[in-house]
């Protein structure tokens, strides 16, 4: 169940350490995706609680977004001159940058990783395992919740894991939007706060009134009466319900009764446009555009004409910033002179008559070779016999970008 930790002995597997103290059969309660838990999410709509939050679709679909974004590209180690002067050597990824613990990929240590960064401004986790030059060889994540980073009377930091002190050589402890002074971070649903509980105060109010508690339905007036007892306003409420109940045909009212239907539009509620003022501020809280999550802004739309353009504005901002900070991070796992660089193509793909129309450019640029390209699909080199007979074929000319206009 949630909470219980169960404890396994240790273990060598292939100089890998598993069920090791740090590594504990428990569910991260945090990265649950909210399925089917629409009416929970209404009634645990506190937004100070991060889990909380993240139940608020445009909290989850900017937080996933991000961690799958950063979880789909794989960092790749270079050697040779700085990044930007001269030519990188890539090397094959080892150790971290492919099995980083003992349970998950690269890909999933990355998604909780930057999960955790995006709930709490903080990730966590224990070294269990180190190489021959002593560079991290596993680690494992733990819940942010049970970490804890206090100063001693020496203004040195410790940590504490589930009130246990843990030696500070021991904890990978990565941080966004820090404070000067401290190590600590703090994440965006910690500014969201306010704004996150405004947009549920609003879905819960929203939820009660077209449930029917909100409102009356009608009104029944008579008006040729100054007064009606209760009595008779109970009898007539009670007939026309008994007539309305089950029934579309249409009632027959006499001895001066009216019906009067009360219908109030969402527009006039306010509450589905305070939820879309709402959603738009907390993708500013993720440095996101709300088209980015699929939410279009007053006036615009959403079209596949724009999707591309889309996608770029996304991998230069807020992606960028994240890059580069965890391209540092990652740099602590392999040795000197190496570096890391995470490979971006897969938020940059594209169809295939774009990329051919790209390629065509380059080639017919001379800034790439043939092989060049062919190294990008993941093709080998062309054989002297294949050159040959492109040599042989009739040039042709190049391809037309896209018609724009109309």
């Amino acid at each position: 169940m949630p909470g219980v930790l169960a404890r396994q002995p240790q273990r060598v597997i292939e100089g890998r350490v598993t069920g090791n103290p740090a590594m504990e059969s428990r569910f991260l309660t945090f990265i649950s995706p909210p399925v089917g838990a629409y009416t929970q999410a209404l009634q645990d709509w506190s937004s100070s609680d991060p889990e909380g939050a993240m139940r608020q679709a445009t909290v989850w679909a900017c937080v996933n977004k991000i961690a799958l974004s950063m979880s789909i590209m794989r960092p790749l180690p270079y050697t040779g001159p700085a990044v930007g002067f001269g030519q990188a050597v890539r090397q094959p990824p080892l150790g971290m940058l492919v099995k980083p613990s003992a349970r998950a990929s690269i890909s999933s240590w990355t998604y909780q990783v930057w999960l955790s960064l995006m709930l709490r401004g903080n990730a966590y986790g224990i070294i269990v395992a180190r190489g021959p030059l002593g560079l991290p060889a596993q680690i494992e994540l733990q819940h942010p919740d049970q970490m804890k980073v206090t100063r001693n009377t020496a203004g040195a930091y410790e940590y504490r894991l589930r009130n246990v002190l843990i030696d500070p050589a021991t904890v990978w402890h990565k941080a966004i939007f820090c404070m000067p002074g401290t190590i600590v971070g703090m994440s965006p649903i910690q500014y969201a706060a306010r704004t996150t509980r405004t947009v549920q105060s609003a879905e819960e109010f929203g939820l009660g009134w077209f449930d029917g508690g909100g409102h009356p339905s009608g009104i029944l007036m008579n008006k040729d009466a100054k007064k009606i007892e209760q009595a008779q306003a109970q009898s007539v409420k009670a007939r026309f319900m008994a007539a309305v109940r089950g029934s579309h045909e249409p009632v027959v009212l006499s001895g001066g009764w009216e019906y009067t239907k009360i219908s109030v539009s969402a527009e006039e509620s306010q509450f589905l446009n305070t939820q879309q003022v709402g959603a738009t501020d907390i993708c500013k809280f993720f440095l996101m555009k709300p088209q980015m999550v699929g939410i279009a802004p007053s006036g615009s739309n959403i079209t596949y004409a724009n999707i591309e353009d889309n996608t770029l504005d996304f991998l230069a901002y807020p992606m960028t910033p994240w890059i580069v900070q965890h391209e540092e991070w990652l740099e602590e796992f392999v040795p000197d002179p190496q570096y890391v660089k995470l490979d971006t193509s897969p938020l940059l793909r594209t169809n295939l008559l774009n990329s051919i129309q790209a390629y065509d450019m380059m080639i017919g640029s001379r800034a790439f070779t043939q092989d060049e390209i062919r190294e990008m699909e993941d093709r080998p080199p062309l054989t002297a016999a294949q050159q040959a007979q492109i040599d042989t074929m009739p040039a042709v000319p190049p391809i037309p970008g896209p018609r724009t206009g109309s």
